[in-house]
């Protein structure tokens, strides 16, 4: 997998996140607006003093590097995770391959375009094991350019797995108002969301949908004719298969927490192969 990558951390700046705090206020104290990356070595922790997001000297969520090959996920939020927990569903990619660390590539509001960037920066810097790359949902009801866009990045991602995104909406629920499920009106133990700040209406919810159900078909189109390992997490957290279609979400986009293990080893389903090919062409290289 080439040679290992080691960085010295620094002192890790650490901040004290409020909860409730403003999103705004909160992600520009890990978040550099002039590069559109994450600021390194920074640690966030509770008013109790509990450790939970971490930055490394790579810019990127997780831990360290510690020698190991590195695999990166870019994405947006759906990537990047809850800031109150400690491993987010990327990092524990590593527990299904020991050998690599993996770490968590995502902006909370990226643009697809944005993800692709980032990815192909870094890939000029660095030896990346695996990147996969979560499009992610961003802008909304703008899918003009998405091929093109992805076909372009594709040339330039080395050792790359393509996912679709996915949502807690199904067909079999899209014309129901779940209103009544979205806090202040739902359970305050099991909390379930919308859109952000958006206001709710069915009218909205298909708009979503019909948004998610496109960009994933120009996801598979793309990756098909690249031959771009594709890990398919719409169609593996089909939420038309569960009782509850919450069960795996938050809100439309958003997995829970509790979701992360499984979309881990959902994802390592694609992306254990392409790291068994790369170990084996080193190997017949050597």
């Amino acid at each position: 997998m080439g040679p290992a990558l080691v960085t010295r951390p620094l002192r890790k700046r650490v901040l004290v996140w409020e909860p409730g705090m403003d999103h705004g206020a909160l992600k520009a104290m890990y978040v550099n607006r002039e590069t559109g990356t994450l600021y390194p070595d920074v640690c966030l922790v509770s008013p109790a003093g509990k450790p939970a997001f971490q930055s490394n000297t790579l810019a990127l969520r997780g831990p360290d590097t510690d020698g190991r090959p590195i695999g990166v996920v870019w994405g947006d939020s759906t990537v990047f995770g809850l800031h109150e927990v400690d491993r987010t569903w990327p990092e524990m990619l590593s527990d299904h391959a020991p050998g690599v660390l993996f770490l968590n590539g995502g902006i909370e509001g990226s643009l697809y375009v944005d993800v692709l960037r980032r990815a192909i920066e870094f890939n000029r810097r660095h030896q990346v094991a695996v990147n996969v790359v979560v499009c992610g949902y961003h802008p909304v009801f703008e899918n003009k350019h998405l091929a093109s866009d992805l076909e372009n990045a594709i040339a330039e991602i080395p050792n790359l797995v393509l996912t679709t995104l996915p949502t807690s909406l199904n067909p079999s629920m899209i014309e129901t108002d779940i209103s009544g499920l979205i806090v202040p009106n739902g359970d305050p133990e099991d909390p379930f969301y919308f859109w952000g700040s958006a206001q709710y209406s069915v009218r909205f919810q298909k708009l979503l949908f019909a948004h998610i159900l496109q960009r994933n078909a120009i996801i598979r189109t793309v990756a098909a004719r690249s031959r771009t390992p594709l890990c398919d997490l719409y169609a593996a957290l089909d939420s038309s298969r569960e009782q509850d279609f919450r069960r795996y979400f938050f809100d439309v986009a958003h997995p829970r927490h509790t979701a992360y293990a499984r979309i881990a080893e959902l994802v390592f389903e694609t992306v254990g192969p392409v790291l068994e090919a790369r170990q084996s062409s080193a190997a017949q290289a050597s």
